[in-house]
Formats: C-alpha cells, structure tokens, sequence
C-alpha cells in the first residue's frame, strides 16, 4: 500500500486475538505490517471527552478509543 500508510491499535491487535485461535493467528498475521498506535493516557482522556460530549452510547468506551487514536495519530 505504496499511497497510504495503515495503522492498526492495541485495541485492534486484542480484539484480533478472541475467538477460535487458529483465526486469530491468520488475523494477527494479516496486521503484521501494520504500525500499531499505543493508547496513551492522551488518547483515553480524549475519549472520556468524547463519550461525555458526543451521542455515543455510554459502554462505546472502545468506540471512542480508536476515534480518538485516530484523531491524534493525524
């Protein structure tokens, strides 16, 4: 992916590693390449912000991590 540069978050990488561990490994190794965004005590602070100001349902903590992961990787 020459034009783009693709991120992949910690989140992302935990949510990849549930269910049947044979698909797990094959989704693990698809993101390989991929760089991964940490979750930083900046990208939560955000999303408490977001989950306080925006229409999103109270238990999309996750949700709210990775748009605030992609907001600050911007």
């Amino acid at each position: 992916m020459p034009r783009y540069e693709v991120f992949v978050s910690e989140l992302v990488i935990d949510e990849m590693r549930q269910g049947d561990p044979d698909a797990a490994d094959r989704r693990i190794e698809s993101a390989r390449e991929f760089k991964v965004l940490r979750v930083t005590n900046e990208a939560r602070e955000l999303a408490r912000t977001y989950l306080g100001e925006l229409p999103l349902f109270r238990d999309a903590e996750a949700d709210a991590v990775h748009l605030s992961l992609a907001v600050l990787a911007v």
